[in-house]
């Protein structure tokens, strides 16, 4: 409020008269002698009472430190009690512990009185007496760390010490006593691995190993087990076969023995060692059998009889393969692969021999040179046959040309050759060869085989610790594969620049051709190391996979020349028919016979296609190129059929027939190759789909069939009288009926509510989105949605019981309880280990099924509110105006269209329904037919209450909730459809897997 200059003077005026009149009253009180004696009065009736305050406080002060002085005093008293409550329950400890050991020494002296004999006592007590004694020894050392030691004790100790030997050496025997031998093997009892486990307890395992191993070495088990291959383990038992009982086996394996005058030692020199391996596994075994701990692992590889006969073994072995390195069958190829293996078992064998802990492996240790010697020795073998073998392959390719062959043996054997120095022989240089070109690539491809043959023994090499072996089969492999590329390559180069792919009459020969290029593009980093930069350069600039599928294309030509190729075959055949009833005959057979070989040959180039591009192609291209061949298979399919437009109407059936049964094994034979479901491969190839379709439900001629595949089945109207045939097929069997009109009237229900959908929202989005009435039908629409959400509204508001009632449906749909109650399932299977432990409902609940249909639960709840959300932005439509109650946390929330109660609570309802057979797996109870129908009822009649509380509590008109029902419904089929149920299942279990990992 604004002042003006003169009323604020007048303000200023009558404030100073105001102060002016209380200082004149001021005077005037202090000049009156009655207002004097009158506060003297009451300051000398106060000041008493303030001096007897002030007496009060002191005493509290001086009460509040004697009382914080008798605290400090009780605090001192209570830590000194705790300290003589320590030590009394410390003493009390060892006197317990003394009163075990008391009981141990009591045990003892009873065995050693005579009184109980160890050998006379049964399992059970005398594994209750060791016990005992082991915890009386065990308490006796804890009381002497507290300094307590006298002769008593001391006396207490030998004596316990001494019976636990007995009973521990007793324990041992009864173990042993478990192995029983018979003619046909051996046996252990059911007992000794209990046995075994109170052993282990005690950690007595050495003992009991050392009992094993002497027992074994006096029965003559190395003897047994030489003939190991021949012993079968069954359950407890060792079987020896039939044949190996009547033979007689050495106790000992003498492996100096041998002879070296033939090859066939090394063979023999191997099956000695796998006895000698098999002997190792099997005494493994018995211990495994005996403790029920890892620790036998490490004791059976410190069997030091069979340990010893492992390294003589390598010695043996490696004596051999200085023989036949030294002799003149070096150069025997077909030996290599046996020699490998002895390196790799001698590999083996001695790397565990130098990881053996505690024993004597000085005679591992001489061995190493030697086996180094014979590792380069082999390897240096390894590299000039595998050269040899390569040029031998290369020189027998035989040309036509003079010139070619002598290039070719030139810088094959010439020690001074380009191939050496890394130049590459132009392509101009060499002239093609001319045809058949099977001869070339079949050899081509029987060196790759070899070299990947190659590629798999270095890798073995080189796990197995053998890489001076491995290095250099791989540096073979290299100079293998730059010979095979400097002939081959360069010859199929001038192949697909000639004219000479056009004559060849077999497919098969471009396909190889172009198997050889996919292979040299594979190799070409391999090759590229051992050139210089100007051959390098000029063969990174040669892309052979372009060559490769020209030349397939090359081989798919001729596919479809050898289908096309039947029509003048089989007009010959009608020509020389004369009659009309051999006509038939003659005219069906020639037609079946030439068209199933062209099938059968089209068969075989597919299958070996797809074969071979699926180890050098990805995974998705293969795919789209292995669609694509199939859709060109079935038009070349479709060539032959048009070449056959006038044949009779009889055999265009047969001939229907046949081409239907082709169409089925090639979607299956190409799904199975393409890890495809048959299903996907039909549609995604439209060729298949169209002529199955109409040929299998319409059934018409094959002139008909020709014509409408070419033009579509979706671009030709379809007659009247194939509609006839259609339905009469569906309608054909009585069984089917009742499910095809039921499946009819749920498409057409569906179909209705959809377009009314569609149009109603049209009109009620024109409706919301504008404060104008637009039409006279928007205007009706909205006054008749108002009039009834009212109607009902205040319907009821006059009934207490309904409000309660309808408020309970609605906070059953309530978002605060749909996104925190999924979780609990979730956060109950990660918080648990190991769920299979559960049984009963708790097995269900810590599930990962549960989990699963929790979460999707969750991406239900999400997309509906998201959509919610977003056509609550775009409409814009208020809330009813006759309850204003209402308060939102979220400002779009203040608007009506649609209702997130209703449109949540029927995505739930419409995603269980659609998934009942998921839950009929998780509830036993659904498993009912009944159950299962009252079930969907139960979730519809909820979803509808949910639908109705929102109209009679005024939050949403009738309209919002409708508009809610039907995006609920279609937000479930979104979600039930296979790709996205398949996308968010996987990001479930990949984000549980990481979780569950960390």
């Amino acid at each position: 409020m604004q002042y003006s200059l003169e009323q604020l003077e007048n303000k200023w005026k009558e404030t100073s008269e105001t102060c002016k009149q209380l200082e004149e009253k001021l005077v005037s009180f202090c000049k009156d002698e009655r207002g004097f004696r009158t506060v003297r009065q009451e300051a000398d009736r106060i000041f008493p009472q303030v001096e007897s305050l002030l007496q009060q406080s002191q005493f509290l002060d001086k009460r509040v430190s004697e009382a914080e002085h008798e605290i400090e005093q009780l605090k001192s008293n209570l830590t000194k009690r705790k300290v003589q409550k320590e030590d009394l329950l410390q003493l009390h400890s060892l006197l317990e512990k003394l009163n075990t050991v008391s009981q141990g020494v009591g045990v003892a002296e009873e065995l050693r009185s005579g009184q109980t004999v160890p050998e006379a006592m049964d399992l059970e007590t005398l594994s209750g007496y060791e016990r005992q004694i082991q915890q009386g020894l065990r308490w006796l050392h804890f009381i002497y760390s507290f300094g307590i030691s006298n002769s008593c004790l001391a006396s207490s100790q030998s004596l316990m010490e001494k019976e636990h030997v007995r009973l521990r050496s007793e324990m041992v025997t009864r173990l042993i006593s478990c192995f029983h031998w018979y003619d046909w093997g051996l046996l252990i009892d059911e007992e000794a691995e209990w046995i075994s486990t109170m052993i282990s307890q005690g950690k007595y395992v050495e003992l009991a190993v050392e009992g094993i191993v002497s027992m074994l070495s006096h029965r003559g088990i190395a003897g047994l087990l030489q003939r190991a291959s021949k012993i079968e383990i069954r359950g407890r038992k060792f079987l020896i076969d039939q044949d190996a009982k009547e033979e007689t086996l050495q106790p000992v394996l003498e492996w100096e023995d041998c002879p070296v005058e033939e090859l066939d030692v090394l063979e023999n020199c191997l099956d000695l060692a796998n006895g000698c391996k098999r002997a190792l596994v099997i005494f493994d075994f018995i211990l495994s059998q005996t403790f029920g701990t890892d620790y036998h692992r490490e004791v059976a590889v410190g069997f030091y009889d069979w340990f010893r006969y492992e390294v003589c073994s390598c010695k043996c072995i490696l004596g051999h393969f200085q023989y036949l390195i030294d002799s003149e069958a070096q150069g025997d190829p077909t030996q290599y692969p046996i020699r490998l293996r002895g390196l790799t078992i001698c590999a083996e064998k001695l790397r565990v021999a130098l990881q053996a802990r505690g024993m004597d492996i000085r005679l591992a240790e001489s061995l190493v040179p030697d086996f180094y010697r014979a590792e380069e020795d082999f390897a240096n073998l390894c590299h000039r046959h595998i050269l040899v073998y390569a040029r031998n392959i290369l020189k027998s390719i035989s040309f036509s040309q003079d010139g070619l062959v002598d290039v070719s043996s030139s810088f094959l054997s010439s020690p001074r050759d380009v191939c050496w120095t890394g130049k590459l022989v132009d392509a101009e240089e060499l002239r093609p060869f001319s045809f058949p070109a099977c001869k070339v690539t079949r050899q081509s491809i029987e060196l790759s085989q070899t070299a990947d043959k190659i590629f798999q023994d270095a890798n073995i090499c080189l796990q197995n610790n053998l890489s001076v072996l491995g290095s250099f089969l791989i540096e073979s492999i290299r100079e293998m594969f730059l010979l095979y590329y400097r002939v081959v390559s360069a010859n199929c180069y001038n192949l697909l620049k000639s004219d000479l792919v056009t004559q060849a009459v077999y497919h098969n020969d471009c396909f190889l051709l172009a198997h050889i290029c996919c292979i040299l593009e594979m190799r070409k980093p391999l090759v590229r190391s051992h050139l210089n930069e100007e051959a390098a350069s000029h063969l990174n600039r040669q892309d052979f996979m372009i060559a490769c599928f020209r030349l397939r294309c090359e081989g798919s030509s001729f596919l479809s020349k050898s289908i096309s190729a039947t029509k003048d075959a089989i007009y010959a055949c009608v020509t020389k028919a004369t009659e009309g009833g051999s006509f038939e005959v003659c005219y069906q057979t020639s037609i079946m016979n030439r068209i199933q070989r062209s099938l059968e040959a089209a068969s075989l180039s597919l299958e070996s296609l797809l074969v071979s591009w699926k180890e050098y192609l990805p995974k998705s291209v293969l795919r789209n190129i292995g669609l694509g061949l199939l859709e060109n298979y079935f038009q070349w399919l479709m060539q032959a059929i048009i070449a056959l437009e006038e044949i009779p109407q009889k055999t265009s059936f047969c001939l229907a027939s046949l081409l239907q049964e082709e169409m089925e094994k090639k979607t299956s034979l190409v799904a199975k190759i393409l890890g495809l479901e048959p299903s996907i491969v039909s549609d995604k190839c439209s060729s298949i789909s169209s002529l199955w379709w109409i040929g299998k439900i319409l059934n018409s001629n094959l002139e008909e069939i020709v014509k409408m595949v070419q033009q579509g089945p979706l671009k030709r109207r379809v007659s009247k009288d194939h509609l006839v045939k259609l339905v009469t097929a569906l309608f054909e069997k009585s069984a089917n009926r009742k499910k095809c009109l039921q499946q009819i009237a749920i498409a057409l229900a569906f179909i209705v509510c959809d377009l009314g959908l569609v149009y109603s929202k049209l009109d009620i989005f024109k409706l919301f989105s504008s404060k104008k009435e637009t039409n006279k039908y928007g205007t009706l629409l909205r006054k008749r949605d108002e009039k009834i959400t009212k109607n009902v509204f205040e319907f009821v508001q006059r009934h207490r019981w309904l409000q309660f009632f309808l408020t309970l449906c609605s906070f059953s749909c309530d978002g605060s309880i749909w996104f925190t109650v999924p979780f609990v399932p979730i956060l109950c299977y990660l918080s648990v280990s190991s769920p299979t432990t559960f049984t009963g409902w708790k097995a269900i609940l810590f599930s990962l099924d549960v989990s699963l249909l929790c979460y999707m639960l969750l991406c239900c709840c999400t997309l509906s509110a998201i959509v919610e959300l977003c056509l609550k932005v775009l409409v814009r439509r208020n809330r009813p105006s006759f309850n204003n109650r209402a308060s939102f946390l979220v400002p779009a929330e203040k608007f009506s269209f649609p209702s997130g109660h209703t449109m949540r609570a029927f995505t739930l309802c419409s995603y269980l329904s659609l998934r009942i057979s998921w839950l009929k797996s998780l509830l036993p109870f659904l498993q009912n037919e009944l159950a299962c129908i009252l079930f969907i009822c139960f979730l519809l009649t909820w979803a509808c209450l949910v639908t109705i509380s929102r109209v009679g509590r005024g939050r949403h008109y009738v309209l919002d909730c409708y508009a809610a029902s039907v995006g609920g419904r279609i937000i479930s089929l979104l979600l039930c459809t296979p790709s996205v149920e398949y996308f968010l299942s996987s990001c479930f279990i990949l984000i549980v897997n990481k979780i569950i990992k960390r």
